[in-house]
């Protein structure tokens, strides 16, 4: 992915083996990335990796997902939020928000039935 300013249109960042979904951090100095690892954190600034997010990998392996807008920053920046299809784990739609800080996932909504 390749990431250029819109006010003059040089490159700004290439970020490695990354692919949709993607969410600018709402000072526009991060973005959120989905790649193998798993949800990558990268400063634009210093143009490079922060931290994967906790238990991230996967969060997209539906190829219809790609399109659609499903992570997002909270409008504080503090945390990344992901929707999922979770059919595989026995229900069908769910949230979950990771720290950016630390990458630690705080939440998944709604909580799995045991």
């Amino acid at each position: 992915m390749q990431i250029y300013s819109s006010s003059d249109g040089r490159l700004v960042a290439k970020i490695p083996n990354s692919v949709p979904p993607f969410a600018f951090s709402p000072d526009s100095n991060v973005i959120a990335v989905d790649s193998s690892p798993g949800i990558v954190l990268w400063d634009l600034d210093a143009v490079k990796a922060l931290r994967v997010l906790e238990n991230s990998q996967g969060t997209f392996n539906a190829p219809q997902v790609r399109d659609m807008q499903i992570l997002v920053f909270s409008p504080d920046g503090h945390s990344v939020v992901a929707a999922r299809n979770t059919l595989r784990d026995g229900s069908i739609f769910a949230l979950e928000v990771w720290a950016c800080a630390t990458g630690e996932k705080v939440a998944t909504m709604p909580v799995q039935r045991n």
